[in-house]
């Protein structure tokens, strides 16, 4: 028998001391959609009633922005701003000052913050607005005001609620659906009757 001891088993430091890292998940793919996760976890862990407003109007031939978000009587605002990022951004820049909305790294991947202006949309959608916008200002120059809703809601085909007035308030039509591309397209063509009405638009 040798009477060299037996070789003592190591304990493992790596198990003992290391902890598993989870990757964080991805951002949301532009600033509107992180807004709308931001909406979601605002109605989950704040208050179910979570709702972002956007308006927009012309000024002879400027459109001006504003936004403002709302939950369990609390709310933030921004006016007077020249694009939708720009006021989309700054809506949160007020809401992150003053309030905490996440409460983990993982959570916070979600908040609107970080995207170029180019990325606040996806293509299909900024052009269905922009058209929108376009066709509005053409046929109801500095006449016409633009509202877009959304909240979080179990139905999809009411998450996004737009309303366009024009003329006075005169014309009123509405859109909806579950994304704001959908909106865009009901709204567009509910209002069709009305801008054929006018002037020729093409």
């Amino acid at each position: 028998m040798s009477d060299q001891p037996s070789p003592e088993k190591t304990p493992s430091v790596v198990e003992d001391q290391t902890h598993s890292k989870r990757p964080l998940p991805p951002r949301p793919v532009n600033g509107f959609t992180a807004w709308q996760a931001t909406l979601g976890h605002i109605s989950t862990h704040h208050s179910p009633d979570a709702t972002l407003k956007i308006e927009l109007h012309s000024e002879e031939a400027r459109v001006i922005w504003s936004a403002v978000v709302s939950w369990g009587g609390r709310s933030e605002q921004v006016q007077e701003q020249a694009s939708l990022p720009a006021a989309l951004k700054e809506l949160w820049r007020e809401v992150s000052r003053h309030h905490q909305i996440f409460e983990t790294l993982e959570d916070a991947v979600k908040s609107p913050m970080n995207y170029d202006d180019t990325d606040w949309l996806d293509l299909v959608t900024h052009e269905s607005l922009q058209r929108l916008i376009w066709v509005t200002q053409i046929t109801y120059p500095g006449d016409w005001h633009l509202v877009i809703v959304y909240q979080p809601v179990e139905s999809p085909n009411m998450r996004v609620q737009m309303r366009l007035l024009a003329k006075n308030n005169t014309i009123a039509v509405g859109g909806k659906g579950p994304s704001l591309l959908e909106a865009c397209r009901i709204l567009f063509r509910n209002a069709t009757p009305h801008y054929s009405g006018q002037n020729p638009v093409t």
